[in-house]
């Protein structure tokens, strides 16, 4: 089984190589694999790699949901 977790690009280096956030933790990633990526998109990581772009409702509902589900297990 395969995860992807949606995550905010923050900045995004002529690299190709991306800063994005959740939940107040920030990761460096590779947005090689998507064609047209701006900072403040919503994307989906999987393995070190941005793999899907997502709107912008989708990607503010899915951080609801994870942060209702880590409060729930009181994390």
């Amino acid at each position: 089984m395969c995860i992807a977790l949606p995550m905010k690009v923050l900045e995004i280096s002529p690299e190709r190589r991306a800063v994005v956030e959740f939940d107040g933790v920030t990761s460096r990633i590779s947005v090689r694999l998507l064609e047209d990526c701006r900072v403040g998109d919503y994307v989906l990581i999987h393995a070190g790699y941005a793999i899907e772009r997502i709107s912008r409702a989708d990607g503010e509902e899915n951080e609801r949901i994870l942060k209702e589900l880590k409060a729930g297990l009181g994390v």
